[in-house]
C-alpha cells in the first residue's frame, strides 16, 4: 500500500484546492516548511516509504541529540528545527549516493548536464619523493614510445598510450588513479595480447612489431614499477573478480549499458563524461577473456557505472523536488527535460540495477517520474 497513491484516481477537488491554500501558506512562511511539503506530497503520490525514510531517519536523529543535549528540545524554533531536518536529510542522500572515487566520478551541473568530476574528485596518487621519481620514468617511457613508433607500428597500443600520456600531467598532483590505471592497464592488454600470440604461425592482429613490442613492455615495466608504490593503483589490482562474478557483472551491465548509449546519444553528458563511459562499454566487448587484467578493467567498469547511476540518482532527487515543490518552467527544457525523459523511459533497468549498486532507499527517486512531469 505505501507504493500506491492516496487515492487512486486522484484527490478529490476539495481537498485539492485545501491543500493548494495551505501549501502557498507554508511556502510563504519563513519556517522552512519545504521540507514537510515534500515529505506530505511524496506520501500522497504513493512514493516508497523506504525512498522518505530519510525524513524520519532526520527526525530520530535531530531529537535524539536534541534530548541528549537540552530536555528542552522542543522549545527550539520550528524554522530551526525544519532547517535542521532538512540538512540531515541533504546529509543522509549525500551518503546514499556517495561515489566511488576509485573509478570515474561524475556531477551534475545546475542544468543538469552530467559532466566528468575525475579531475577534482578522483583518488589522488600517493605523493612522495620516491613515486615522483617513478612518475617521471613512467612519463618519459610514454613520451619515448609515442615518439620513437608511429601509429601502424604500435597498433591498438598508439590510442591507449597516447590517451595515457593525457592523463601524466607535469605535476603529479594532478594526477588521478582512475584515470591513470584504466588507461595504463589498457596498455598492458595489448601486451598481453601480444604475447599470447606472438610464438604462433598463424596470423593474429594482436601481435606487434618486435621493436614495438619492447617499447611497451618498457613502459609496462615503468607503470609497474610506479604502480607498487601507490595505494590507490594497488588496490585496483586487488580488485579482481573471479570468473563467475565477471559474468554475474556483465549480465547486470546489459541492464545498464543502454542507458549509458542513450545518455551519451542524447548530449546528456559532456564529451569528457562521454570518453569514460564509452571506455567501459568497450571493456565489455573486449575484457571479457579469462584472464586477471580483463576482470580489473571488468571490475573498474562496475564502480564506473554504478558511480553514473548515483549521479542519475542524484540528479532525480532534483528533478522530485522540483516536481514535488514548486517546479520553475524555465527549467523545463533542454537537459532538464533529457534527464527526465531518460529516467523515465529507463526507470525499470535503473531500478534493476540500482538495486544491485545503490541503497534501497534511493531507488524510489526512479519511480514515478513521467514525461508529463516535463509538462508545464
Amino acid at each position: 500500500m505505501a507504493h500506491r497513491p492516496l487515492w487512486s484516481d486522484g484527490a478529490p477537488d476539495g481537498v485539492k484546492a485545501a491543500w493548494a491554500g495551505l501549501k502557498q501558506l507554508l511556502t510563504d512562511s519563513p519556517q522552512n516548511w519545504d521540507v514537510w511539503i515534500r515529505w506530505y506530497e511524496s506520501r500522497v503520490a504513493g512514493h516508497s516509504l523506504d525512498g522518505q525514510g530519510d525524513l524520519e531517519i532526520a527526525k530520530l536523529d535531530y531529537l535524539t541529540s536534541q534530548f541528549d543535549r537540552d530536555a528542552r528540545a522542543f522549545e527550539t524554533p520550528t524554522a530551526d528545527i525544519n532547517a535542521e531536518l532538512q540538512r540531515l536529510t541533504d546529509e543522509f542522500w549525500d551518503r546514499q549516493n556517495k561515489q566511488d572515487p576509485t573509478a570515474e566520478v561524475f556531477s551534475l551541473t545546475d542544468d543538469y548536464k552530467i559532466v566528468s568530476a575525475t579531475q577534482s574528485q578522483g583518488l589522488a596518487l600517493t605523493d612522495t619523493p620516491e613515486q615522483r621519481e617513478w612518475y617521471d620514468e613512467l612519463r618519459d617511457a610514454v613520451r619515448d614510445a609515442l615518439d620513437g613508433h608511429n601509429i601502424n607500428e604500435l597498433g591498438a597500443a598508439a590510442k591507449h598510450l597516447s590517451r595515457l600520456a593525457a592523463s601524466l600531467p607535469d605535476a603529479m598532483a594532478e594526477g588521478r588513479v582512475p584515470r591513470i590505471w584504466r588507461r595504463a592497464n589498457a596498455v598492458r592488454r595489448v601486451l598481453d595480447a601480444h604475447d599470447r600470440t606472438k610464438d604462433s604461425e598463424d596470423y593474429s592482429a594482436d601481435r606487434l612489431l618486435p621493436e614495438a613490442a619492447e617499447t611497451l613492455r618498457d613502459v609496462v615495466g615503468s607503470y609497474n614499477n610506479f604502480r607498487v608504490g601507490d595505494d590507490g593503483l594497488m588496490q585496483a589490482e586487488i580488485d579482481a573478480p573471479s570468473p563467475q562474478d565477471t559474468d554475474e557483472m556483465l549480465q547486470s551491465f546489459a541492464l545498464i549499458d543502454p542507458v549509458i548509449e542513450a545518455a551519451i546519444d542524447s548530449g546528456l553528458v559532456d564529451e569528457e563524461a562521454a570518453e569514460a563511459l564509452n571506455d567501459v562499454l568497450v571493456d565489455t566487448e573486449i575484457g571479457v577473456q579469462n584472464h586477471v587484467m580483463g576482470r580489473m578493467q571488468i571490475e573498474q567498469g562496475r564502480k564506473t557505472r554504478a558511480n553514473f547511476v548515483k549521479i542519475l540518482a542524484r540528479g532525480a532527487r532534483r528533478v522530485r523536488k522540483e516536481v514535488e515543490g514548486a517546479p520553475s518552467h524555465a527549467l523545463k527544457s533542454g537537459t532538464y527535460a533529457g534527464l527526465m525523459t531518460l529516467i523515465a523511459v529507463n526507470s525499470s533497468p535503473l531500478i534493476a540495477f540500482g538495486s544491485i549498486v545503490l541503497g534501497a532507499a534511493s531507488l524510489v527517486f526512479f519511480q514515478g517520474l513521467t514525461d508529463d512531469d516535463n509538462k508545464p
